[in-house]
């Protein structure tokens, strides 16, 4: 629905239902949705293969930026791994990827930047050897211990 206004899917007000059933064949081939099934409802659906779905909404749109907040919440090791290198694939093809999660061991993984929020303000940005576990923990805690010496 996020879609039907582009003139690849829509033209005067009537769907081109051709071309929507193309574009979306691609998608789910690329995202590895299954089972294969664009008529299947999203509520019948595995986590994975919904989070997924999130993201072929993305892909229906020439976009640069994407941002994915808890991206592996409520879904398989599988299914994180898939979303896991989607963003690799996004990111090498000149995509801006910025990744919103509490999980410190998948920031550290995924992060070429790493900021640490502390009472909605930035409390540190991190990158290459500085981005450890160690490193986010003390900055997220000296701010934290700060604000209450204060």
């Amino acid at each position: 629905m996020t879609v039907l206004d582009l003139p690849a899917f829509a033209r005067y007000g009537v769907l081109r239902q051709a071309a929507e059933r193309i574009t979306i064949a691609d998608i789910m081939e690329r995202l590895q949705l299954r089972p294969p099934n664009i008529e299947r409802s999203v509520g019948a659906l595995s986590g994975g293969n919904r989070q997924k779905v999130m993201l072929a909404r993305a892909l229906t749109r020439e976009l640069t930026v994407f941002l994915f907040d808890e991206p592996s919440v409520g879904i398989d090791v599988g299914a994180k791994l898939e979303v896991y290198q989607f963003m690799k694939r996004l990111v090498e093809a000149g995509a801006a990827v910025i990744v919103v999660s509490s999980e410190l061991p998948e920031v550290l993984a995924l992060s070429n930047r790493l900021y640490v929020m502390h009472h909605g303000r930035i409390a540190a940005e991190l990158k290459g050897a500085e981005k450890t576990e160690q490193n986010v923990l003390s900055s997220f805690f000296r701010d934290h211990l700060a604000a209450e010496v204060a």
